[in-house]
């Protein structure tokens, strides 16, 4: 079975290597403008923040790199993708295939707060209400929202008189999720 297996994937790696592919794809300012978003976005939610081991303080300042390989590979991809199947523009379709491979490379604990904060843009939410919704330990929580906010992605709005802190969406992360159609 394995070996059938091989042979098919060998035999269509042949094909695709021995297709004539024409380059003459074009793409939008609408896609280059969404793809530019989509890795800034990629490259801000794959940042880091260093800790210490032992308790957690950040030693280090917030790393992340800068979207323009990013934007070189998706537009690569895109076009590859365009070409395969014969066609002469890149689609909302291709664009979109891109997207979710590209949003999959985020690490999900970061993407689930992201997108639980953005899709309810109307309202504020808590640390505790973020561990609760998305089944986290409320300190593993605080910490990555601490790094997404380091990141741009998040902000503390506000402490309550509790004193937890309101947690809601960056201006700049907001236009990047917008702009790239992350969430749509």
């Amino acid at each position: 079975k394995e070996t059938q297996m091989r042979e098919e994937l060998a035999a269509l790696g042949s094909s695709v290597l021995k297709y004539n592919f024409q380059c003459n794809v074009q793409a939008t300012e609408e896609i280059h403008r969404k793809t530019s978003a989509l890795a800034q976005f990629v490259s801000k939610m794959r940042g880091t923040v260093v800790r210490d081991r032992f308790t957690h303080e950040i030693t280090h300042d917030a790393y992340s790199e800068l979207g323009t390989r990013l934007v070189k590979q998706f537009t690569k991809f895109m076009y590859g993708i365009a070409m395969y199947h014969a066609e002469t523009e890149i689609t909302p379709r291709i664009y979109k295939m891109v997207k979710d491979m590209a949003v999959s490379t985020v690490p999900a604990r970061n993407e689930r707060i992201v997108r639980l904060i953005y899709s309810e843009l109307d309202r504020e939410f808590t640390s505790h209400e973020v561990a609760e919704e998305l089944k986290i330990a409320e300190s593993i929580c605080t910490r990555l929202l601490e790094n997404l906010d380091m990141l741009g992605m998040v902000k503390k709005i506000h402490g309550t008189s509790n004193l937890r802190h309101l947690w809601g969406v960056t201006d700049d992360g907001l236009y990047l999720i917008e702009d790239g159609a992350i969430y749509s």
